[in-house]
């Protein structure tokens, strides 16, 4: 990776590669393609079409690099074009006429031990509890920790991607925490009881 690259801002970058920059191209290639994919790959289910639309996508930018216009946030822009592509393939390849892509594809985004494995618990049953709760959260919740909390984005690039107002993408997250707080010290005090039984 060219870590010159790593001192510029999101301006400077960009401006880089729509001026015919390719390794400004490759720079975001190696920051976001793996991250892309695990959003693309949790969203749609499917490692083909997951790895395709984020393939896709560069491709795509490098194509249009003359006409992109000005951004704020690279990382934002990315996640929401390939939120929006995801869904186009999805509805492509099932054939279905679909009235609402996030209802009928947030629900796909399931967390798994993978996941959590970056953020290790001292006790198998914590893991295990936190992992159902996070299960258990309304999938618009659900998307938004993903994207905070594994994805690193700031409330401002969730109300991009997620096509909400900011204040929304706040609840979402508020809710979604206060939910998994109440389930996951819930289901620990049960454990503990069990235990103590």
């Amino acid at each position: 990776m060219d870590h010159r690259y790593g001192s510029l801002s999101d301006a400077e970058i960009w401006n880089k590669l729509k001026n015919g920059d390719r390794k400004a191209l490759k720079y975001l290639f190696e920051c976001y393609y793996n991250d892309l994919y695990a959003y693309a790959y949790k969203i749609s289910g499917d490692s083909f079409l997951a790895n395709d639309c984020v393939q896709e996508l560069y491709f795509r930018i490098w194509d249009r690099r003359k006409h992109l216009t000005d951004i704020q946030s690279i990382k934002a822009y990315l996640w929401v074009s390939l939120r929006r592509d995801i869904f186009k393939a999805i509805r492509r390849e099932s054939k279905e006429i679909v009235v609402d892509d996030v209802i009928s594809y947030s629900k796909l985004l399931t967390f798994t031990k993978e996941d959590l494995m970056i953020h290790k618990e001292d006790r198998r049953e914590q893991k295990e509890a936190l992992l159902e709760a996070l299960n258990k959260l309304p999938d618009r919740h659900r998307e938004a920790i993903y994207l905070k909390y594994f994805d690193g984005m700031g409330y401002g690039e969730i109300q991009q991607i997620m096509s909400v107002s900011y204040q929304t993408a706040r609840n979402y997250i508020y809710h979604g925490v206060k939910a998994l707080k109440n389930e996951f010290e819930g289901r620990l005090f049960t454990s503990s009881v069990k235990t103590a039984i």
